[in-house]
Parts: C-alpha cells; sequence; structure tokens
C-alpha cells in the first residue's frame, strides 16, 4: 500500500514534467500514472486522479497569489480576478465536456481500463497545471 503511494506520487512527477502525448506515441500522463497502479485499480486510480486534482488546484492558488502579489491595484487587479476566476469556471464546464464526449468515443470503441474519461480528466489537469505554471509564473 505504500509503495503503491509512492509510485502513484512518482507517476504523478513525471507526468506532470511533460504533458500530453507526443506523435511519436510517447505516453499520456494517464498513461503513466495508470501503470503505477496497474491499470485499473480503481481505488488507486481514485487517490491518483485526487492528487492531480490537488496539485491543480494548489498551482490556481499560487497563480491568483502572483496576481494578488503588488504588480496589479485597484480596478485593474479587481478585473484580473474577475477573468481569471471566469476562465477557469469556463475551463472546467469544457474539460466536462470534452471528457464526457472523448468517454462515448473510448466506450464505443470497447478501450480497456481506465475509463477514458479518467485519462481525459488527468490529462487535461496535468495540461492545465502546466499553462497555470507558464502564464502565472511569480520567477
Amino acid at each position: 500500500m505504500a509503495w503503491n503511494a509512492i509510485a502513484i506520487a512518482a507517476a504523478i512527477a513525471i507526468a506532470a514534467a511533460v504533458p500530453g502525448a507526443a506523435a511519436d506515441g510517447t505516453r499520456t500522463p494517464a498513461d503513466k500514472i495508470a501503470s503505477a497502479c496497474n491499470g485499473s485499480d480503481a481505488a488507486c486510480l481514485d487517490r491518483a486522479l485526487a492528487a492531480v486534482e490537488a496539485g491543480l488546484n494548489a498551482t490556481r492558488k499560487s497563480a491568483l497569489d502572483v496576481l494578488n502579489g503588488g504588480a496589479l491595484k485597484g480596478s485593474s487587479l479587481t478585473r484580473a480576478l474577475e477573468l481569471f476566476e471566469a476562465s477557469e469556471k469556463a475551463w472546467l464546464a469544457h474539460r466536462a465536456a470534452l471528457c464526457e464526449a472523448y468517454e462515448l468515443y473510448d466506450k464505443a470503441l470497447g478501450a480497456p481500463l481506465p475509463s477514458g474519461r479518467w485519462s481525459c480528466l488527468v490529462n487535461e489537469a496535468i495540461a492545465r497545471q502546466s499553462t497555470l505554471r507558464r502564464l502565472f509564473s511569480s520567477e
């Protein structure tokens, strides 16, 4: 059990470093994490998704900290925060719809576990985390 948690954490860290699949067939972050969970261990996959989501939430908080860091003042700060929150809300709706569509497609192909929805949620969350880090780096 403890080893599995370590393997999941390592797989998430590795997966987050290189989001998405390359054209050359390199495995996606979700594939790497699923491998650490032996592919179909539902509890392990749920914990991994929760860890990915927690990482995304921490990155969102960091982005908000950057926005609140002092460069923006008054109405500019207010507007930037409103736009950031609106973009996150829109992104969540986009991801939900995208991953639901992908799940239907994946099921139609008879794909094995983990589900297409799980894979999509993981891959999209890691890609979003990368985007937020790139745009709102405090460095």
